[in-house]
């Protein structure tokens, strides 16, 4: 007990309990009104000093200090090569052409489409136009923004979406290396903007290249991987995601690649904290559809990756420490349609394993949303409770 520091402001409570003592000495005996007061008085500071003293008690038994991190978080950058000042949002700012991807995704464009309107409604902004996807220009003063609001963070955490909406109709004959392209090229600016120097640019792999309704985003198809593997990673790296891997920077550690490339998610450390960050495009309802899958063809546990996160969780509870959750579909209902953005059964195990470890799980971090926000989470049965919140970044698109 010698050994327990004080709190601060116990030498001042000692200084103040003495001159009340002073002042009682020198008024003479107390009334009963007086005496019981101060019965009652001492009786709630005895109580209050007994938590101070198990508080400091618990704190010198090896309690940590908290772990903090300063952090850069973008999403949702969305960068649209083909945008132009001169076309406005009925053709979404770019002279598209019909659809080059599989049939089975729907077109969320018209082709052909009224060239006049859309020369008609354009602003002639080279930041970009709302209802248009994001021009290069926006992209550098985003970045560059970024940059001077933190010149010096511990991290850079991208949770995606790189590529613009309605790849399908992009305007080159190989949309999918289209899409590889405008990925590499955030990416490698990114890390050009923010290096070089002890800086850690965390990626969010899968969040980085998931997306938000079919024909969108950095799987060209929208929600496209195929081959999923239930309980375990795929055996075999995935080609496509291989391709994505091979673009990030800084690249990804050898460990991370080899859960990457075969669909699982990966675990960063920034400091005193550890990352995870999770593939979420399996968990939607628009996976098994652009893959031409029966809902459910990957089991309860695509890609083993429940069963990695409780590991990984369980690990850092026992030691003590503390992790954020990441990754690009949030799993929760979307604010326009009001439907959940994962399929049911893997939204509710996912609940479980946070509600399980919600005391290791500082905070849960998703893009995909458009809007920043922050959403009460459901742990346990029927209620919401105590759980890590959810925030949801906005995009970088306008």
């Amino acid at each position: 007990a010698g050994n327990v520091s004080r709190p601060p402001g116990w030498n001042a409570w000692r200084a103040q309990q003495s001159a009340i003592r002073a002042c009682e000495r020198a008024r003479g005996p107390m009334s009963p009104i007086d005496s019981t007061r101060k019965a009652v008085t001492a009786l709630i500071l005895s109580l209050v000093g007994a938590a101070i003293v198990a508080r400091v008690v618990v704190l010198s038994l090896g309690e940590r200090p908290p772990a903090r991190i300063r952090m850069v978080w973008l999403s949702d950058f969305h960068w649209l090569p083909a945008y132009t000042h001169t076309l406005g949002p009925p053709c979404r700012c770019f002279s598209y052409g019909p659809l080059l991807c599989d049939k089975r995704i729907p077109s969320a464009l018209t082709f052909p489409y009224d060239a006049q309107a859309c020369l008609d409604a354009a602003s002639g902004s080279r930041w970009g136009q709302y209802g248009c996807d994001a021009p290069w220009d926006l992209v550098e003063s985003a970045l560059g923004a970024a940059r001077a609001a933190t010149p010096d963070p511990d991290a850079v955490l991208v949770t995606g979406d790189y590529t613009a909406h309605h790849a399908c109709h992009f305007p080159v004959s190989d949309p999918a290396q289209e899409g590889l392209r405008i990925i590499h090229g955030v990416s490698r600016r990114a890390a050009e903007v923010f290096g070089p120097g002890p800086l850690h640019l965390r990626h969010a792999p899968m969040g980085s290249i998931a997306t938000a309704v079919a024909g969108n985003g950095d799987f060209v198809p929208g929600y496209f991987l195929p081959n999923v593997t239930a309980g375990a990673l795929a055996e075999q790296p995935l080609p496509y995601l291989e391709s994505v891997a091979d673009g990030l920077r800084p690249k990804l550690t050898p460990s991370q690649r080899s859960r990457f490339v075969r669909g699982g998610g990966v675990r960063y450390r920034i400091g005193q904290i550890t990352v995870l960050a999770l593939n979420t495009v399996i968990y939607s309802p628009a996976h098994a559809k652009a893959t031409g899958l029966a809902r459910g063809d990957g089991g309860d546990d695509p890609f083993g990756q429940f069963a990695w996160l409780e590991g990984e969780l369980w690990a850092l509870e026992r030691r003590g420490a503390r992790g954020l959750i990441t990754g690009h579909i949030l799993p929760t209902v979307d604010q326009y349609t009001f439907r959940l953005e994962w399929e049911p059964h893997h939204a509710a195990r996912y609940a479980r394993v946070v509600s399980r470890f919600r005391q290791t799980v500082s905070a849960q971090l998703f893009g995909h949303a458009h809007q920043n926000m922050v959403r009460a989470f459901p742990v346990g049965e029927g209620g919401v409770d105590d759980g890590p919140p959810l925030f949801v970044a906005a995009t970088v698109s306008p």
